[in-house]
């Protein structure tokens, strides 16, 4: 019987995943961003505080091979942000195309996961075009125009992320919310650099609108790309009614 797993069902998940979720033969596109300081003051929860500059970035990225089963696609929106003398990104939106996945991110990371209607990538010569669509709506949609091989090595950042569940009557959040830190360990294959749009088009569902985007600094298009999801790290237990302006953002806004 599967439905109960047995020691040595964990034994072998447990080996299984001792690196965490592999992400292979990753293709994405990135648009990085100036938006605007006031409002990345108003939707960091604390303890998190604004970085000095009021940057972000928007991916679209199919993700082709997993070592958890499946493959699929997905986009995010990130704000850069500072705990204590850290700087990293917060995220503030990340739908997927797999309930797999949504899940996997949701529950063991935090990440504000939903499924998307449909997210795509498509090149066509030096243009590239990523799309999430979601109710309907291209909630986020890059195109970039690729110019030139990145000639340094791309670094990435940690992730900090509100790990919350709801309460028991569906109203504010659970017991002992968190602020983690996540950072993955990522091998990059080819990249190139251009310029390009970000849109973040309005949708009463999926609020992403309302980050402004004020000028698009460079558009990226990594291929062949590695991702080890690594374990998270508690930065902060949270007292939940600090959290419950903050946590929503998982939800439609109607729910």
């Amino acid at each position: 019987m599967k439905l109960v797993q047995t020691p040595d069902d964990f034994q072998t998940r447990k080996k299984k995943y001792a690196n965490g979720f592999m992400l292979g033969d990753v293709n994405m596109v990135l648009a990085f961003f100036k938006t605007d300081h006031a409002i990345i003051k108003q939707i960091l929860p604390p303890p998190l505080t604004p970085s000095p500059e009021p940057l972000a970035y928007a991916y679209v990225a199919e993700f082709q091979k997993t070592n958890f089963g499946i493959k699929y696609n997905e986009a995010a929106l990130f704000i850069q942000a500072q705990y204590k003398d850290e700087i990293g990104n917060y995220c503030l939106s990340m739908p997927v195309d797999n309930d797999i996945a949504m899940a996997a991110g949701r529950e063991v990371y935090g990440y504000p996961k939903k499924i998307a209607d449909s997210i795509t990538l498509i090149r066509q010569g030096n243009h590239i075009k990523g799309t999430c669509i979601r109710r309907g709506i291209p909630i986020i949609e890059i195109n970039a125009d690729i110019q030139a091989p990145f000639p340094e090595k791309f670094t990435g950042s940690p992730h900090f992320v509100l790990k919350a569940f709801p309460s028991l009557h569906a109203i504010g959040v659970d017991d002992h919310p968190s602020l983690i830190r996540h950072q993955s360990k990522v091998d990059y294959g080819p990249i190139e650099i251009g310029s390009g749009t970000l849109t973040l088009q309005k949708s009463h569902k999926d609020l992403l609108h309302e980050i402004p985007v004020n000028e698009v600094t460079m558009t990226a298009y990594a291929t062949q790309t590695t991702i080890w999801m690594q374990p998270a790290t508690l930065l902060e237990e949270l007292k939940p009614q600090d959290c419950h302006p903050y946590f929503y953002i998982k939800y439609d806004p109607d729910m």
